[in-house]
């Protein structure tokens, strides 16, 4: 990895700046990290660079959009689930609302969008999915999303992928978990 404290800045959003001797503190007083825990654009071009990679217009939405105060309340809880599941199972993120990767998998399936995504050591995917409300408090959009996810969506991904899907939800009541397996599909 090229600079893991900017790539997390990245793929899990805009974190909190703490002023000591950490990597987010450090990339921050080098003016990779602005004061709101986002990456600059001296920060982006740094970890564009050394990664090989470009900044595209997927990552500038993003960034954007995660300005918003009720985004960024919702990303502080996907952000603390996704650090538990890399600390506990040594997942790698791939992407944190709006990313590139939620965007081209919600294409493929009735344009249900992960809340983030993950990848465990043994190459299967982690969806996971933060709730502010309990489930039978949702709107109908939301139940129809969880219903898709757990009938059509998640299975579909597992086939395609040929690998195992660990689908986690964090509710206000606990985390549910759940495993999805290829069916046999033909994957893409």
């Amino acid at each position: 990895m090229a600079d893991k404290a900017l790539a997390e800045v990245l793929l899990l959003g805009p974190r909190p700046v703490r002023h000591d001797l950490s990597r987010l503190g450090a990339r921050h007083r080098d003016g990779y990290i602005d004061d709101d825990g986002g990456l600059t654009i001296a920060g982006w071009w740094r970890l564009a660079f050394l990664a090989g990679q470009g900044v595209g217009p997927t990552e500038c939405f993003r960034q954007e959009r995660l300005r918003v105060p009720r985004v960024r309340r919702h990303l502080r809880l996907v952000q603390a689930l996704c650090l538990a599941e890399m600390a506990e199972h040594g997942s790698i993120p791939l992407g944190a609302e709006y990313s590139a990767t939620g965007i081209i998998l919600g294409s493929s399936f009735h344009g249900v969008r992960a809340d983030a995504l993950l990848r465990d050591p043994d190459g299967s995917l982690v969806w996971v999915e933060v709730m502010r409300r309990e489930l039978r408090r949702a709107s109908g959009n939301a139940l129809l999303k969880y219903k898709l996810l757990e009938t059509d969506v998640l299975p579909q991904v597992a086939d395609r992928l040929r690998r195992r899907v660990r689908f986690v939800l964090r509710l206000p009541s606990g985390t549910v978990r759940k495993e999805f397996r290829p069916l046999g599909g033909t994957g893409w």
